[in-house]
């Protein structure tokens, strides 16, 4: 999996459908083109198969002293073969790149939280960065509504303490030390 990083405003047509495209087979039918649109800014990090199909996306928005893990989804049919963690590790390195110190995102999904924590200590222990700390916020109602047809969260995660049909989240702050 090939993992390219553009800005959005220099996403094709052709880019911007397969976006789309992956969105909604990752969130499913209630997930509409213009809600996906709207989440499609900063640098947009691209996961490419083997034939330069857009299969998946990340996106990153640059703030003073922050970057924002914005909209990331998958398509189904390319889930579970590091798509995803490419998409993870290239917006966190551009946030490395730049010194930027805090890294944030939204999520309903343990996964994500899992991920963003395993691509730092990957980072450290390659020695990119110093150290990291990851701070959970609860956000009642964020997105108005579950996202996606995520599993369950493992018991005693406190994933299961969000009501995530109310639209409940968890605001991750990542903190990076150089």
């Amino acid at each position: 999996m090939k993992i390219e990083t553009v800005p959005a405003h220099r996403l094709t047509r052709t880019a911007q459908k397969r976006i789309i495209e992956s969105a909604q087979s990752a969130f499913g039918p209630t997930m509409t083109p213009s809600e996906v649109r709207e989440h499609i800014a900063g640098d947009v990090a691209l996961a490419k198969n083997k034939r330069g199909r857009i299969v998946g996306f990340g996106t990153a928005i640059s703030k003073p002293g922050e970057i924002h893990l914005g909209g990331a989804a998958v398509h189904q049919e390319h889930q579970g073969n590091g798509a995803y963690k490419g998409l993870v590790r290239a917006r966190i390195e551009n946030a490395i790149s730049s010194k930027t110190p805090l890294v944030t995102t939204r999520t309903q999904n343990e996964k994500v939280e899992a991920g963003i924590r395993a691509t730092l200590r990957d980072l450290q222990t390659e020695g990119k960065i110093s150290g990291f700390t990851v701070r959970r916020e609860k956000v009642e109602g964020v997105y108005g509504r579950k996202l996606a047809n995520t599993p369950t969260p493992s018991a005693g995660s406190p994933y299961a303490k969000l009501d995530a049909n109310r639209g409940d989240a968890y605001k991750l702050r990542a903190k990076i030390k150089y």
